[in-house]
């Protein structure tokens, strides 16, 4: 992927700053994360190789629903 595209700079972006005390905020790329990590990914470069692989992942993503989701 290239490295201007958004999904790419979202996933890399790193906000400077102090944060909010209290919980934190439940953010697209906190979901995104939690998914990942789920799906045992390690990392995110270890997701790119079997993403490559459409049908593959399609069946991988969109697969039988987890148990602790239900």
């Amino acid at each position: 992927m290239n490295n201007q595209q958004n999904p790419h700079i979202a996933l890399t972006w790193a906000p400077e700053g102090k944060t909010n005390r209290g919980r934190p905020k439940v953010t697209w790329r906190r979901t995104v994360e939690g998914e990942r990590q789920k799906m045992g990914f390690a990392t995110w470069s270890k997701a790119v190789t079997p993403a490559r692989d459409r049908e593959g992942w399609r069946k991988q993503v969109n697969g039988p629903i987890l148990p602790e989701e239900t």
